[in-house]
């Protein structure tokens, strides 16, 4: 009886250790997705877009910020933005303090050309000595291919040899040098996008930035019908805490019923006990003397 009680006491314990490691699922989790947004801040991002409503730089920067805004704690963002060949700057190193990164992707101002190539090798460098993710992503937003040196589609084909598991892909804003970006997101394991109009560019962008689709961009889909990772985790957390609920109180009831039983049967051996030490021998002895006395007459 004795083992039977300090195993319930065991798992009580360990029930409530539970209940304490348990927190909010989307708050504090540790790291586990890399993106790195590049952003073409050249010269022709400042003309118009197709619409001619806005100018394309404008449009990348309200896409790239809408991006962000569905990114759990879980994911951290880096920002590379290239002005010129050799003025290909780390804007934001990694961080999940996403607010930093808006603020400097508001900041950017275009001029000079378009270093794809030295682009892409700096954000894998990057991402291979820095990312705290097991699982990453490169995604450069442009409207045009190479103007300065190297071969852009040669970088891309060093993500293959990167220690993260990382894809890179491609979003073209402008009108020409599809063939050279199809190749570099080919080269790179990841998507090509041709979005027309800043709400698909938005759409785009968002899909790719996000973890959660990353799966169903493998199986070449946009990941639309992909459930929310976060919404998932607070159900899974809320089902979680219902469960160890129902098993904290059946195991509270059973530990109550064991205790009561337990108490119930101790008083009543002390009672027997009692009648036998009392009880028992004063009439044992009152008979004796009734059968004695009996005996004489």
């Amino acid at each position: 009886m004795r083992q039977k009680a300090f195993f319930y006491i065991i798992f009580s314990m360990i029930l409530i250790s539970l209940f304490q490691f348990i927190s909010y699922p989307v708050k504090g989790e540790p790291i586990t997705d890399s993106v790195i947004l590049i952003i073409d801040a050249s010269s022709s991002m400042e003309e118009y877009n197709e619409d001619g409503t806005a100018f394309k730089i404008d449009d990348a920067k309200v896409a790239a910020k809408g991006a962000l805004d569905g990114l759990g704690g879980s994911t951290e963002v880096a920002l590379i933005v290239f002005y010129d060949c050799d003025e290909i700057i780390l804007e934001n190193p990694f961080t999940t303090d996403l607010g930093d990164v808006r603020a400097k992707i508001e900041n950017i101002e275009v001029h000079g050309y378009t270093p794809l190539a030295d682009s892409i090798e700096m954000a894998i460098s990057y991402m291979d000595n820095n990312s705290a993710g097991s699982e990453g992503a490169i995604i450069i937003l442009t409207d045009g291919g190479e103007t300065c040196k190297g071969d852009p589609v040669v970088s891309a084909g060093n993500v293959k040899m990167m220690v993260i598991d990382c894809k890179l892909h491609v979003i073209n804003y402008g009108d020409g040098n599809g063939d050279q970006l199809k190749q570099i997101a080919n080269a790179g394991k990841g998507r090509y996008y041709a979005p027309k109009g800043a709400e698909e560019l938005s759409d785009k962008i968002k899909t790719i930035t996000n973890p959660d689709n990353w799966p169903y961009l493998d199986q070449k889909t946009d990941g639309q019908d992909s459930p929310n990772k976060e919404l998932l985790s607070i159900v899974t957390w809320y089902i979680t805490l219902g469960v160890l609920l129902i098993a904290g109180i059946v195991l509270l009831v059973t530990l109550i019923n064991y205790l009561y039983n337990l108490l119930r049967e101790r008083s009543k051996k002390v009672v027997e006990k009692r009648v036998k030490k009392w009880w028992l021998p004063s009439l044992w002895g009152r008979l004796k003397n009734f059968l004695g006395s009996w005996s004489r007459k």
